[in-house]
C-alpha cells in the first residue's frame, strides 16, 4: 500500500488473515494508512524500521507463544515508543486480563464481540484527532509565550 504522509498510520498486529483484511479495509475507508504484522516479533521489528506509526491495533492472542501483553511490555520499556497509543481489540473479555492491560498503560481495550468494527475505528480516529489538537494547542501556547 502506498502511504499518504498526511494520514495517520496504524500498525495492525493480527494473525488471522480474514480478520486482518476486514480491519485494513475498514481503516482504509476512514483514510488511515496501515502496516501489518502477524507476530509480536514482526511488530517490534516494524516499529524499529518505521519512522511514523501513530497507533497500534493489537490482538491479544498471537502465534509464537507470546500475547499482546508481551508486546505492550516491550513498548512501555522503549523511550521512543512508550507513549504510542495502543488499542487492544480481542475476544478475550476476562476482567483480570483487561485490568492488566489497562494497568500497563494501553489507550483502550475493545472486546470484539461487544463492539462493532466501525465503532472501534471511530474511537481510534477521535483519539488521534484529539491528540493532534492537544499537541497543536501546546505548540501555540509556547509560540505565543515567545512573541
Amino acid at each position: 500500500m502506498e502511504k499518504n504522509k498526511n494520514r495517520h498510520t496504524i500498525l495492525v498486529v493480527e494473525d488471522e488473515e480474514p480478520i486482518l483484511r476486514v480491519i485494513i479495509e475498514k481503516l482504509s475507508l476512514h483514510n488511515f494508512n496501515t502496516i501489518t504484522a502477524g507476530t509480536i516479533e514482526d511488530a517490534l521489528n516494524t516499529l524499529q524500521d518505521e519512522a511514523r506509526i501513530d497507533a497500534v491495533w493489537l490482538d491479544h492472542y498471537l502465534p509464537g507463544g507470546k500475547s499482546g501483553i508481551d508486546f505492550v511490555r516491550a513498548i512501555k520499556k522503549s523511550v521512543v515508543w512508550k507513549h504510542l497509543p495502543i488499542f487492544v481489540v480481542s475476544n478475550t473479555a476476562g476482567k483480570d486480563k483487561i485490568k492488566q492491560y489497562r494497568e500497563m498503560g494501553i489507550t483502550q481495550y475493545f472486546v470484539k464481540v461487544e463492539n462493532h468494527l466501525g465503532k472501534i475505528v471511530e474511537e481510534i480516529e477521535t483519539y488521534l484527532k484529539q491528540a493532534v489538537q492537544g499537541r497543536t494547542a501546546v505548540i501555540n501556547r509556547k509560540y505565543h509565550r515567545n512573541i
